[in-house]
């Protein structure tokens, strides 16, 4: 087994011990015969926020590692040291829900940029090692880590500051964080994914787009990509139409700068022929048509 393969299993278990710690330190007691309803909400509430960030860095990591066969030595290292300071976020947060004052709501916003910054170096060497020319692995760093990042770190340094002063604003602030984060997770990171597919010139073409076109794309780019997990044989025609509209493209630009999707498209309607013959034949007629 390689050693990229082995660190993922490692992670992987290293974040399902941590989220099984966090369920069985949640303090549900039962005292004659009643629940203390205040304190299982705060404990289901502490539950909510650990598990979203932990949740919330555990899918960043597996889309940022997918992208390599291969890690060096400086990212097996800070990716233990990423999972060692993330072991603590629900001890953490825990302190800083049940005694709220100015010092537990620092430390955590200080694990908070400690965790951040850490993971900010991994993607970074990631995209190093995979990217050979030093402007476009900087590009690509910016239009896709760099400004999110950079904007998380100084505003939770700014609620480090807050939280010193006035703890009970930032405990809201670091309450809300990590869940809108979770939540818009996905779509952050489906561009990853998505420039990875391009070739050079796509790549290139993608870095001069203003960042007003490349939020029109990305969820263009989510729809194509669940349309062709469903095999639907329209996907492609769908997302070359969208595209050409939302950004004013051609055809063949679309084509050369997703070719991989459009092989991967290919492939898969090929092989959902066997599965659907009867409504598959007669869509695909059309499109090939077209």
């Amino acid at each position: 087994m390689k050693i990229k393969e082995r660190l993922d299993t490692l992670s992987d278990a290293i974040i399902a011990i941590i989220i099984t710690i966090m369920v069985l330190e949640m303090p549900i007691e039962v005292k004659n015969g009643e629940i203390n309803f205040a304190d299982l909400f705060q404990t289901i509430g502490i539950f909510i926020v650990s598990f979203c960030f932990v949740a919330n860095i555990w899918y960043q990591h597996a889309v940022v590692f997918a992208e390599v066969d291969e890690v060096s030595n400086k990212i097996i290292v800070m990716d233990l040291i990423l999972m060692m300071f993330l072991a603590l976020i629900p001890a953490f947060t825990r302190l800083m829900t049940t005694d709220t004052v100015k010092e537990t709501v620092v430390m955590y916003g200080i694990l908070y940029v400690i965790i951040i910054y850490i993971f900010r170096g991994i993607a970074k060497a990631i995209i190093h090692q995979k990217y050979t020319e030093k402007s476009d692995m900087q590009k690509v760093y910016v239009a896709i880590y760099g400004k999110h990042n950079t904007e998380t770190g100084l505003l939770m340094l700014a609620l480090i500051i807050l939280g010193w002063f006035f703890p009970k604003i930032a405990l809201v602030f670091f309450i809300i964080i990590p869940i809108r984060s979770f939540i818009a997770n996905s779509a952050d990171n489906s561009e990853f994914t998505g420039v990875s597919q391009m070739d050079p010139k796509g790549t290139e073409a993608f870095l001069k787009m203003s960042q007003k076109d490349r939020e029109k794309l990305k969820p263009l780019i989510l729809t194509l990509r669940r349309e062709m997990a469903q095999r639907d044989p329209d996907a492609w025609e769908n997302f070359t139409e969208d595209a050409e509209e939302a950004l004013d493209v051609s055809e063949e630009t679309i084509l050369r700068w997703f070719h991989r999707y459009y092989e991967d498209f290919k492939n898969g309607r090929r092989a959902g022929k066997g599965h659907d013959r009867v409504a598959g034949k007669e869509r695909l007629g059309r499109q090939d048509r077209k």
